[in-house]
């Protein structure tokens, strides 16, 4: 009899179970017949889980692509049918991995500031599921990234000046960013940064953190003054190659590093002031002692132009 129960049990939880899809992608529509004739009932986000209610019978070409009609229900009851092109099956228990999939895929194909926005969003409310530190820190890594990528889409997009503290997008993540009044536009918080690249510092996905601020500019203008220029980039690369001197991004913080102080070669005047000489030095030493645990491909070249550098210095 217990084992009949249990049948029945397993049976009747096997009829109730829902198969899910996720949209990989912004924008998909749920209409009300398969076929882009159809009405658009909504218009959909990424990242958004459908229940899967019924499955054309065969794929419809639309353009270069091959999919078969979904017809779906969304968490606010919404029926009607979807086309696979921006579907991926989806199940709670390997949820994840499956979210960690997707941003991935969606960098390599977004192009609009609607479609960063729409990530910068979604992994928003990632946050605040039940997730160990390092697929948050990792997934956080993204949303800042995205959220950069938006700004700069912004701006390419319309009125340059329109972008300021009125504008709703701004408003929207304005802790997360910092207006850079000399160049005149918004840029990420480089403090906001360290604080969440601190919070997961004990997570592999960190460095990323530290490289994207290593990557975003310091408030100010150095004009001219060779000293800035190498502190800037000792704040910003240096920072990060101290820290990770064997670290993903190691060569090629190195890399724009040598960059930065060939471009500083290039313009050296011909006449500097006694007191300047000693902070290029000064910043030189702290240059070097920054990245002094890096061996990696490109030392020689730091060496090297560290060397010129002191050569016109003296």
């Amino acid at each position: 009899m217990r084992k009949t129960v249990i049948i029945g049990m397993l049976l009747s939880l096997a009829l109730f179970s829902k198969e899910l899809l996720i949209t990989t992608g912004s924008g998909g529509r749920i209409r009300e017949k398969a076929d882009t004739s159809g009405k658009t009932l909504v218009s959909l986000p990424i990242g958004d889980v459908l229940e899967l209610v019924e499955k054309s019978k065969t794929a419809s070409k639309i353009g270069d692509m091959n999919f078969h009609w979904f017809k779906v229900k969304t968490t606010d009851g919404t029926s009607g049918w979807i086309y696979g092109s921006m579907l991926a099956p989806f199940d709670e228990k390997n949820g994840v991995e499956i979210y960690k999939k997707i941003v991935k895929e969606r960098f390599s194909k977004t192009r609009t500031f609607e479609e960063y926005g729409d990530i910068v969003r979604w992994l928003g409310k990632l946050q605040k599921k039940e997730i160990s530190n390092e697929i948050s820190c990792e997934l956080e890594y993204y949303r800042l990234l995205a959220l950069k990528e938006s700004i700069d889409q912004l701006i390419q997009k319309g009125d340059y000046n329109s972008v300021n503290d009125k504008h709703p997008w701004i408003k929207e993540n304005s802790k997360d960013l910092f207006y850079h009044e000399l160049a005149g536009i918004y840029i990420l918080n480089r403090e906001e940064i360290l604080k969440t690249a601190q919070k997961y510092k004990d997570t592999k996905s960190a460095e990323k953190l530290y490289w994207l601020r290593a990557n975003t500019y310091l408030g100010g203008e150095c004009e001219g003054y060779i000293p800035c220029g190498i502190s800037s980039t000792s704040f910003m690369q240096g920072e990060y190659v101290e820290k990770y001197p064997k670290g993903e991004f190691s060569d090629e913080a190195i890399a724009k590093i040598v960059e930065t102080l060939g471009q500083i070669l290039e313009y050296y005047p011909e006449s500097v002031e006694a007191e300047e000489k000693k902070e290029i030095e000064v910043t030189l030493k702290e240059l070097e002692r920054q990245t002094s645990k890096y061996s990696g491909k490109n030392s020689e070249s730091l060496k090297n132009v560290i060397a010129k550098i002191r050569v016109k210095n003296s």
